[in-house]
C-alpha cells in the first residue's frame, strides 16, 4: 500500500531529475560514466588521470554528504581529456541519489544572461535558478578567445559565492592551467 507508493514516488523522482540532466547534457554525453572514461596512453597522463577518477569515486561514494557539505569540484587542464565527461559522469550519479543537478555550458549561459537583458527580465530569476539547484555544472565558463567581460565576471562570481554560502556545490571544467586566475579572476 503506501510503502509501494512512497517507492513509486521516490522511483518517478529519479527518473525526472535524472532525465532532466540528460537533456541538459545532450545525446553525447548521455553515456558518460566514471567506468567508460578513456585514458591516455602516455603513462605520466594514465598516473594523473588515475588519481582524478579515484578521488572522483571517493567523491561519489559519498555523495549526500559532499553535496550537503556544499564540496565543490574544480576539473581544469588542456581541451580534450574527458574533464566535461567526468563532470557529466558526476553528474548523472548525483541526479540518481535524488539531488537536482543543472548543467550550463559558461558560453550559454553568459548568453541567456545577454538575452535576459534584451528580454527584460530579472537577473535576479536567472540567479535565483543558478542557486536553488542542489549542485551547479557549468562546463568552460570562460570563453576560449579571451578572459571573462567583468560583467561575466561579476555575476560568475554572484553565482558562486551566493551558492557557497548556502553550501551548494559548484562543479566546473576549465580549458586552461596555470592561467585561470588571469581569465577568469581570483575569487
Amino acid at each position: 500500500g503506501t510503502s509501494r507508493s512512497l517507492v513509486d514516488d521516490v522511483e518517478r523522482r529519479r527518473k525526472a531529475l535524472v532525465n532532466e540532466f540528460q537533456r541538459a547534457v545532450g545525446q553525447r554525453y548521455e553515456l558518460c560514466r566514471l567506468n567508460t572514461f578513456e585514458f591516455y596512453p602516455a603513462r605520466e597522463s594514465r598516473e594523473r588521470q588515475t588519481a582524478v577518477l579515484k578521488a572522483l569515486n571517493s567523491y561519489g561514494k559519498t555523495m549526500k554528504s559532499n553535496i550537503e557539505a556544499g564540496r565543490n569540484i574544480i576539473l581544469y587542464g588542456p581541451p580534450g581529456t574527458g574533464k566535461d565527461h567526468l563532470l557529466v559522469s558526476m553528474g548523472g550519479w548525483a541526479a540518481t541519489e535524488l539531488f537536482s543537478v543543472q548543467y550550463r555550458r559558461g558560453v550559454d549561459l553568459f548568453a541567456d544572461l545577454r538575452d535576459s537583458i534584451d528580454a527584460h527580465t530579472l537577473e535576479k530569476d536567472m540567479l535565483t535558478e543558478l542557486v536553488n539547484c542542489d549542485v551547479l555544472v557549468i562546463s568552460d565558463p570562460v570563453p576560449p578567445w579571451g578572459p571573462l567581460t567583468p560583467f561575466q565576471a561579476a555575476f560568475l562570481f554572484r553565482v558562486i559565492d551566493r551558492r557557497y554560502c548556502r553550501m551548494r556545490p559548484t562543479w566546473v571544467s576549465g580549458n586552461f592551467s596555470g592561467d585561470a586566475v588571469d581569465r577568469m579572476g581570483a575569487q
